[in-house]
């Protein structure tokens, strides 16, 4: 649109391309679209700041969970009984291997099981791994940054989530609305046409 033209001029072209204005060829059913499609603009408008805080908050809430039961997690040293395959999948880290491993819990007796230790461990070294009361985990216990991220991957992923959702009803809606305005458009050319 012309940025010098005259401001009512503007409004008339902006009403006409919204589908507003008074044009006696439209119908009904292209108000109706328009004006469900504003609707559903500001429930995303709406609705995406509140679900991203909800998510957060979710998030946030569940690492905090996590990382309560986490609190009787302890590093025991471990005696590797296999060495862990070099793994080079990328040039600066390799996946962690699974490997037997002995060791003694605190006033128990010895255990032996696979345990997750770093790619090219020797057999016969000590290797520092977190356990569990059911023995050694995977993983290392959550920090308050790894809680931080979920967070905000949460808060940015769930008004996304919530734009796809709404793409896809503007879509199944126009995909309606356009079969019943075809619908129209050959009925009234039918009543027309011979005419």
């Amino acid at each position: 649109m012309n940025d010098k033209a005259p401001p009512m001029a503007r409004r008339a072209g902006l009403a006409r391309h919204l589908a507003l204005d008074h044009n006696p060829l439209r119908r009904h059913i292209d108000r109706l679209e328009t004006c469900i499609t504003a609707g559903l603009l500001a429930a995303f408008l709406a609705g995406a700041p509140l679900a991203a805080v909800a998510a957060g908050s979710w998030a946030h809430a569940a690492g905090l969970s996590e990382q309560r039961g986490q609190r009787s997690w302890h590093q025991v040293p471990v005696l590797l009984l296999q060495a862990a395959p070099r793994q080079a999948a990328f040039r600066h880290w390799s996946p962690p291997a699974r490997v037997r491993a002995s060791w003694t819990p605190p006033g128990g007796r010895v255990r032996i099981r696979e345990v997750w230790v770093p790619a090219g461990s020797r057999a016969g070294s000590r290797v520092p791994v977190w356990t569990g009361r059911s023995g050694p985990v995977a993983g290392v216990p959550l920090t308050p940054d790894e809680i931080k991220a979920r967070m905000i991957a949460a808060g940015i992923l769930a008004p996304a989530g919530l734009a796809v959702v709404m793409l896809a009803l503007v879509w199944t809606l126009r995909r309606l609305l356009d079969r019943r305005r075809l619908a129209a458009w050959e009925a009234a050319w039918t009543s027309t046409g011979p005419q």
